[in-house]
């Protein structure tokens, strides 16, 4: 239940970042992916041509105007290339963008963490074949438990095609999990970096996290997550404490996402973003469903 408790942080997190998701800056034709095609219409529109263009959308650089400047950032986007966005009131993008960099490490890797405890014989080594080529390696160190990810390829039937290489360490002695991953999709090309510490502290049947950061590393720069006494029972239920998501690089925005555990399966979520302005939400951790406060 502990490994299930430890799963269910982060995907409160990925629920957090995906219900959030509004326009996204660049995607002129509303789809929720940024193209080549989104490029074309925002270089039409900078040319005074017919466009299915916003300004919400399309003013990618938030001078004001849709302009050819537009266009080339929202090629480099969809070339998945590092730009500084900050379209007008498109603030779900980034929202959106946080959710599908998350969703497969956390959705796919974390459920996979081999156990909280080490084996009652000690020491061991298993090496074995990833679903779809590569391997994991995990390794019973009594002190330490790890799991080396090598090319390890790994499908889920609606994210897509995964590959994990690094490592993901729980050290006993602290405790302390570490974690150090690169997670590409196989579709894509896109690479994000997980990498830090993560404070468990196990309270009879309650398992609580805190610390931080663990750096998310995208081609579009850096957010760092926190958690504060976020606490969970032994139906890995979160019924106290908080945690944070932050756009430290200033390259989004976003400027933070802070979610509270209100116990009974649902949490508040408060989005702040650079304009100081804020949305308020009741998140249900069951369903996904997000209702606004007020």
């Amino acid at each position: 239940m502990r490994r299930l408790a430890l799963a269910s942080v982060f995907l409160m997190v990925l629920g957090v970042a995906a219900a959030a998701q509004a326009q996204v800056c660049g995607d002129a034709n509303g789809d929720g992916e940024v193209t080549d095609t989104d490029g074309v219409q925002v270089l039409r529109a900078a040319a005074l041509l017919s466009s299915v263009c916003t300004d919400v959308a399309c003013d990618v650089n938030g001078d004001g105007q849709i302009t050819d400047t537009d266009g080339v950032l929202t090629l480099r986007k969809a070339a998945l290339l590092p730009i500084e966005e900050n379209c007008p009131g498109a603030t779900g993008g980034t929202v959106d963008s946080v959710s599908e960099d998350i969703l497969p490490f956390f959705r796919i890797l974390v459920p996979e963490f081999p156990g909280i405890a080490p084996a009652a014989a000690g020491m061991s080594v298993e090496t074995e074949d990833c679903p779809e080529g590569g391997t994991r390696t995990k390794r019973d160190l009594i002190v330490q438990l790890q799991v080396q990810y090598d090319a390890c390829r790994i499908s889920d039937p609606i994210l897509g095609s995964f590959e994990f290489d690094g490592n993901v360490a729980l050290n006993l002695a602290l405790p302390q999990v570490s974690v150090n991953v690169d997670v590409t999709d196989l579709g894509t090309g896109r690479l994000v970096h997980f990498e830090g510490p993560i404070d468990p502290d196990f309270q009879g049947d309650n398992i609580v996290f805190t610390g931080g950061p663990v750096v998310i590393s995208t081609p579009q720069g850096d957010f760092d997550m926190f958690f504060e006494d976020l606490t969970f029972n032994q139906d890995g239920e979160p019924i106290s404490g908080s945690g944070t998501i932050e756009d430290n690089d200033d390259n989004f925005a976003l400027d933070v996402i802070e979610f509270i555990a209100n116990g009974g399966g649902t949490a508040t979520l408060i989005a702040t973003f650079d304009d100081l302005t804020e949305q308020t939400f009741t998140l249900n951790l069951l369903t996904g469903a997000l209702t606004p406060v007020g």
